[in-house]
């Protein structure tokens, strides 16, 4: 049986010269690679037998970018650089200032390294380690710094010059990755004791506004050029058609293709009358634009064939529901602070290895801003089936928010008090009152080691809600009208 390992190529920003990727794509087709995939740290990867491992190695030895075995110790740095010049961008942030940045790291980093433009909705801004946020002055960045361990940036306490980040980054790591807690403050102590930076004080502190979601999918216009953008949802480019894009990058002279956090391609500088070529070889390989924003608006791990499948199965259920995703965005991880969307479906396996016992979770970020640290539980400890059910009531509950700020004030309407004849017997599943928890009664609840086909009348007094903590009491009979999608109960 063939033992395969996974490689990663470090591109620094997303940014991947034509000459390089050719190189990269046809060593890697040498040993039997036949498809290439984007990571969400904007690396290329792909699978390799491991007896080919260190003729790889040789082959690739110079290539300019740094490449490890997946899981390794180093992390890409990524960056808005791809959506330079294609979408909003803060004034003073162009092609050639991330450049600047990225060729100034003469080393791959161990801490999670971001470059993020808040005036884009692309790049998390949040969820790595080191988050240098462009400010409005020219060539200086916020920073926020996720200490290990922790869920929460802390704010470092002055702007960042553009040419110190490369040098300030190292000296965090050496302060951070000591093997031991080292408090924020003791960092900060530690950073300004080098007397050598180029700080500017905070004169106004970082809004991190709800961003506008962007498609990057089929041709764009973009002045007199045009850009292009190709997705493929199960993220596998062929061999085959990266070598066309290269060939064809060429003939247009065009220097570069470019990698977003979306695992996609990005191709700028295209000429209007050289679309046609490019629409001949996507025609060629199958490659499909225009997609729909249900499909483009999701974050999954690399390599993780269940999640694929599930937002397929997810996608298929809400559009008969007519679901309208609007600006919201959408993940599947195993944890729920790893990922920036705005709707966050965490996975819970009992046995990962067998992939057995598997519930979701559902947060949402405050106010469905995917740059918000603050995730709310929705619904917890809930099966497969339900998934697409809750995800349009939590799409609902976001457009209900939009229209109370505009709302005027009426006359206060009594509920309608609950009479016997409202209540459901015969139910198999419950619902806690205060967030939407399912117990399903045919599932149990193995977070509190309740087995598989307890009734909830058995369940013991002290039974809390594995989500919210509320108690047995806020639990009501799960009316067959939410399962189908059709009613959205009242919250406590």
């Amino acid at each position: 049986m063939k033992k395969m390992k996974t490689i990663k190529i470090l591109t620094r920003g997303g940014n991947v010269s034509v000459g390089e990727l050719r190189r990269i794509i046809m060593a890697a087709n040498h040993f039997g690679v036949s498809d290439i995939q984007v990571g969400n740290r904007q690396e290329l990867l792909f699978r390799v037998d491991e007896k080919y491992l260190s003729d790889l190695n040789s082959r690739l030895s110079n290539i300019i970018y740094d490449k490890v075995e997946d899981p390794g110790i180093y992390h890409n740095i990524i960056s808005s650089f791809p959506y330079a010049d294609i979408l909003p961008s803060t004034r003073w942030l162009s092609e050639g200032a991330y450049l600047e940045i990225l060729e100034s790291f003469d080393f791959s980093p161990v801490l999670k390294v971001s470059l993020c433009d808040p005036a884009q909705g692309m790049v998390p801004i949040i969820n790595g380690d080191l988050n240098f946020i462009a400010s409005e002055h020219d060539e200086y960045w916020f920073l926020k710094i996720r200490m290990p361990g922790s869920n929460k940036t802390e704010t470092f306490p002055a702007l960042v010059a553009s040419t110190d980040i490369a040098e300030l980054t190292e000296v965090l790591q050496n302060i951070i990755l000591t093997g031991e807690k080292v408090p924020f403050s003791s960092v900060i102590d530690q950073v300004y004791a080098y007397e050598k930076w180029h700080f500017r004080v905070i004169d106004r502190e970082l809004a991190l506004d709800r961003p506008h979601f962007s498609y990057l999918d089929g041709f764009q216009s973009s002045g007199e050029k045009y850009w292009l953008g190709i997705f493929q949802n199960s993220n596998k480019y062929s061999i085959k058609l990266l070598e066309d894009l290269c060939i064809q990058c060429v003939s247009n002279n065009i220097g570069s293709i470019l990698l977003s956090t979306r695992n996609s391609f990005i191709i700028k500088n295209i000429n209007k009358k050289s679309v046609p070529d490019w629409e001949i070889i996507l025609g060629k390989h199958g490659i499909l634009s225009q997609h729909s924003s249900l499909d483009l608006c999701w974050t999954l791990p690399v390599g993780k064939e269940k999640f694929l499948k599930l937002k397929k199965e997810i996608i298929s259920k809400v559009k008969d529901q007519g679901l309208r995703v609007g600006n919201l965005s959408f993940a599947i991880t195993e944890d729920c602070h790893s990922a920036m969307a705005s709707i966050i479906i965490e996975n819970k396996c009992a046995i990962p290895q067998l992939n057995l016992f598997n519930s979701y979770n559902i947060w949402y970020r405050k106010d469905f801003n995917p740059f918000s640290e603050e995730l709310i539980p929705f619904s917890g400890n809930i099966p497969k089936r339900d998934i697409a059910s809750i995800l349009c009531w939590l799409v609902e509950k976001h457009y209900d928010d939009l229209r109370k700020p505009v709302q005027k004030t009426k006359e206060a309407v009594r509920p309608k008090e609950k009479t016997s004849s409202d209540k459901t017997t015969g139910n198999t599943m419950y619902m806690c009152s205060c967030c939407m928890t399912l117990y399903d009664e045919s599932l149990g609840d193995e977070s509190a080691s309740v087995p598989a086909g307890t009734s909830f009348k058995a369940l013991p007094d002290n039974y809390g809600c594995s989500v919210c903590g509320s108690g047995k009491d806020k639990f009501v009979p799960a009316d067959i009208r939410i399962l189908s999608g059709n009613h959205v109960p009242e919250l406590e």
